[in-house]
């Protein structure tokens, strides 16, 4: 009966016979990578050339929890976005409502001028004397209608009433609580000469 030598990692074992070699074959003890030589061979060949090899089931590495690193990454950027988000909506927020609040008194200060241009048309046209009342019904016509000051009302942009009544040859003048909303982007001498 033939005899077997195995070699794994350079280290040689047996004799094995045919029929222990056999059931080693198949129980899955080698993984395909070792040598065999017969007794009278003096040739290794690799024993997955051998009839009846059955390669050894390798165990699958232990799956890894995406779950949790995809969280840790998460947290840490979290943590690094929220304050430098929080500093930048700090910086920008206060510079916004600033800049929204001087667009408001340009707006203001723009209409006041449009009024004024407004009284003076119809002061022409109706032939009204210095000092005379003029009420807002009255220039409405001299305004664009599809513009906001037009369509509203006598209303400023922060809902306060220009006039009621304004007078020829004066100034209209800002309202008082539109001045008080907006005295801190827009002082005294800004509204000059319609304060």
């Amino acid at each position: 009966m033939a005899q077997y030598y195995l070699s794994k990692n350079g280290r040689q074992s047996g004799p094995f016979s045919q029929e222990l070699l056999d059931q080693m074959l198949h129980s899955g003890l080698f993984s395909g990578t070792e040598s065999y030589r017969q007794e009278e061979v003096p040739d290794w060949k690799l024993i997955s050339q051998l009839p009846g090899f059955v390669p050894s089931a390798v165990a699958a590495p232990p799956a890894r929890n995406n779950c949790l690193v995809i969280g840790l990454v998460c947290g840490g950027v979290a943590v690094i976005l929220v304050p430098v988000i929080a500093l930048l909506a700090a910086i920008a927020v206060p510079n916004f409502l600033r800049a929204r609040k001087r667009s408001q008194a340009t707006l203001e200060l723009t209409e006041l001028r449009l009024i004024d241009s407004a009284i003076d048309q119809y002061a022409i046209e109706h032939n009204k004397k210095l000092g005379s009342q003029v009420e807002w019904a009255d220039i409405q016509n001299y305004l664009r209608a599809d513009s906001r000051l037009g369509k509203s009302g006598g209303v400023d942009v922060l809902g306060n009433r220009f006039g009621p009544d304004f007078t020829v040859d004066s100034l209209p003048k800002v309202p008082e609580a539109t001045y008080e909303a907006l005295s801190d982007v827009a002082p005294a001498e800004f509204w000059s000469p319609y304060k």
